[in-house]
């Protein structure tokens, strides 16, 4: 089946679930937390998140001391090598870590009309309201999220009566209403089974049902995976609009650099469990302060200037169960001193009197050798064209040229 594209809707009512839809967060009161301290506008707050999975040969430290800070209507997306937590991290902000894994250490504290409570802490009733109401993951391969044995529609309705809206007629013409959001032939659609729906037709589903209860934060596993260029850019259209509309926050997980730079307004640069650069995209993505935020640029092909060969991390990831003493980037590390086999760096700004915790107008990075990281790799933009990855002297030879 193709990717068959409907006028979206133009009303709002999609997005204005009735209040009786929604459960009160009174079977969170031992989870609530002093929320004054939090600016008013964040809706997530992380601080030092801690994750591991339990194996034979020990305890992988698969998420480590992670902190940020999400804004309402921010995007926020995670980079980084396969293996390297970003998954994981989403899970854990949603409490669907597998049984081997534990959160050692860390608050989620999520905020809504002036309330802030731990998701780490609430019970089962608030935590079944908090998925999905508040906080909706869109997992990664379409296929395999969705049931195959159920239609379309009963899919929409079964999460919607399990999260309160018990009217079967609203729950259908809802589930229309966001089908048609994302652009799909919603009566068609809503009758097929996944396996009849192409790759970008069971993403746009997936978005869909996210948006089913009007969460103030969505999490994007790996949205374009596996999916030809032309729908990857209908479903980055889709997500843009849709954010512009309803400015819910965006967490987005992927490989894809150039997705990132897209739609990202902050990208996080994950290694080995731990954030080690933080900032806005023109920060990251232009003026690195990692060695590996710029190997991971490296590695990405440009659509201008000279032809280069792409240069790949050098190396493999370090073995999160027995992690190297310091950095553990150390081994992969062209800028490695004797100071980054003693201590492990943590993430402090890079600009002088900035704030250290990742958020809005902070960039930060854990890199004993950040400024000398900046000095020799700069990545500049110019009418929205990215330039190599280069040296100062190196890109002063080529103006000479």
């Amino acid at each position: 089946m193709s990717d068959t594209v409907a006028p979206a809707s133009g009303g709002t009512g999609v997005f204005a679930p009735p209040s009786r839809f929604r459960l009160p967060w009174s079977s969170a009161v031992d989870a609530r937390i002093d929320g004054s301290k939090l600016p008013k506008e964040v809706v997530l707050s992380v601080r030092d998140l801690t994750v591991a999975y339990r194996v034979r040969r020990g305890m992988v430290q698969a998420v480590r001391k992670v902190s940020f800070d999400l804004r309402r209507g921010e995007t926020l997306a995670l980079i980084g090598e396969s293996g390297s937590g970003k998954t994981t991290l989403a899970l854990a902000l949603v409490r669907l870590l597998v049984r081997a894994a534990r959160v050692t250490d860390g608050t989620v504290v999520y905020q809504r009309d002036g309330r802030a409570v731990d998701v780490l802490r609430v019970g089962s009733n608030a935590l079944r309201h908090y998925r999905w109401n508040e906080c909706a993951m869109v997992f990664q391969s379409a296929l395999n999220a969705l049931n195959p044995v159920l239609r379309v529609r009963e899919q929409f309705i079964d999460v919607a009566r399990a999260h309160g809206m018990t009217n079967r007629a609203t729950a259908k013409a809802r589930t229309l209403e966001l089908l048609k959001l994302v652009q799909l032939d919603a009566e068609r659609v809503a009758g097929c089974y996944p396996h009849e729906l192409s790759g970008g037709m069971r993403q746009r589903v997936l978005i869909a049902m996210g948006l089913l209860l009007d969460p103030q934060v969505i999490i994007l596993d790996e949205p374009t995976t596996a999916l030809d260029i032309l729908t990857q850019r209908t479903v980055i259209d889709l997500l843009r609009r849709l954010k512009e509309e309803r400015q819910f926050a965006l967490i987005l997980v992927s490989h894809d650099l150039a997705l990132a730079a897209e739609l990202a307004d902050q990208v996080a640069t994950v290694y080995a469990g731990r954030i080690v650069e933080y900032g806005s995209v023109t920060d990251v993505f232009y003026r690195p302060n990692h060695p590996y935020t710029v190997g991971l640029l490296n590695a990405v092909p440009t659509l201008s200037g000279d032809f280069r060969s792409l240069d790949s991390v050098r190396g493999q990831p370090p073995d999160l169960i027995d992690l190297p003493r310091g950095c553990s980037f150390l081994p992969r590390c062209p800028f490695g001193t004797a100071e980054c086999e003693r201590e492990d760096p943590q993430l402090v700004s890079v600009v002088p009197g900035g704030p250290s915790i990742p958020g809005a107008g902070s960039h930060t990075a854990a890199c004993f050798h950040a400024p000398a990281v900046a000095k020799s790799f700069s990545r500049h933009l110019q009418a929205g064209q990215a330039e190599d990855v280069a040296s100062p002297d190196i890109a002063a030879e080529r103006g000479a040229r």
